[in-house]
């Protein structure tokens, strides 16, 4: 259990540093979105800018031409800005409509579209109605001219504080950059690190838990071969006991039915001098039928005593047969 707690300390700490650096990465990573969104954002408004500059260049070149040529195809350009300026104006409008400074700064450039617009109408008009002399000396007062130079100061006041702000937020994009940079490598090398750690710690403990199950296991087999060793032992050592028994009870025994023979014979032997006797007595006038019956008595509990003796012998004899049995 101690082992196993250890894995999952630190396996869990490894987690959680990987769920950190994931976390930041992803707070990084919508950081670079947002920035990358202001840039794309600058960049259209540079782009809606120019494309007006550019229609109006149209419009002023399609005016000229039809001053000199009087042909009315070259006023495309021209009919093509009426509809084109005040589309380009609006998705200005729209993209700094966040920004004040610069919403300011429009509204003063469409003032000066619509008096360069109708300045070009109005050349275009005195042309259309035979009055190309009094058209000419409009162009020529520069009225057109100061007011596109007004419209481009104001545009490039207004590319200016776009370009600072695409400088800026360049800036703040590239720093995202750098910081999830650091952080997916720096964070990816730390979670390494700290893997690498604990897999060594875990690595460690396994180790010496192993050996020390190595150890314990040859303790137990020193120990088992012990038990065996003196097992073995005992169960000779009751095979002794149990021989020297088995010894003792037939030395016993042949004592026991030693002596049991002796009485027998010697019984016998009793039995034989009283019968000598019965008969020796019997012959003699003088024998008295209360001693000739005091040994009859004798004679029957001699013989008793003989029969007796020969049970037991065979008792004792089977008995010694039943318990001579291997161990």
């Amino acid at each position: 259990m101690k082992v196993q707690r250890r894995i999952w300390f630190g396996y869990s700490i490894t987690l959680i540093f990987f769920l950190i650096v994931t976390l930041v990465g992803n707070y990084t990573y919508k950081q670079l979105q947002i920035a990358n969104q202001w840039v794309t954002h600058t960049h259209k408004v540079l782009g809606a800018l120019e494309a007006i500059t550019s229609v109006m260049k149209d419009a002023e070149t399609g005016q000229r031409g039809y001053l000199l040529t009087s042909k009315e195809n070259y006023l495309e350009p021209y009919n093509s800005a009426l509809l084109n300026i005040p589309l380009k104006l609006k998705i200005i409008e729209n993209l700094i409509d966040d920004n004040p400074q610069q919403q300011k700064e429009i509204n003063q450039i469409k003032v000066l579209v619509d008096r360069k617009m109708a300045e070009l109408d109005e050349t275009i008009q005195l042309h259309r109605s035979g009055r190309a002399e009094e058209a000419l000396k409009l162009v020529l007062t520069d009225q057109g001219k100061n007011i596109m130079d007004d419209i481009r100061v104001s545009f490039e006041e207004v590319l200016a504080v776009e370009n600072n702000l695409l400088a800026y937020r360049s800036a703040v994009s590239n720093q995202a950059v750098d910081y999830s940079t650091w952080i997916i490598y720096g964070g990816s090398f730390f979670i390494l690190l700290i893997a690498g750690l604990v897999a060594y710690l875990t690595s460690k403990t396994i180790g010496q838990e192993y050996i020390k199950l190595q150890t314990t296991q040859k303790s137990l087999f020193t120990t088992n071969q012990e038990l065996v060793l003196k097992t073995t032992k005992l169960k000779q050592s009751y095979e002794e006991i149990s021989a020297f028994e088995l010894k003792i009870k037939k030395e016993k025994e042949k004592i026991y039915m030693a002596t049991i023979h002796s009485a027998q014979h010697v019984t016998n032997n009793l039995l034989n001098q009283l019968m000598i006797v019965k008969h020796g007595i019997e012959e003699t006038p003088q024998f008295d039928a209360d001693i000739s019956s005091m040994f009859d008595e004798m004679l029957t509990e001699a013989k008793s005593l003989m029969f007796e003796l020969s049970s037991v012998d065979k008792i004792e004899d089977e008995k010694i047969r039943q318990s001579v049995k291997p161990i």
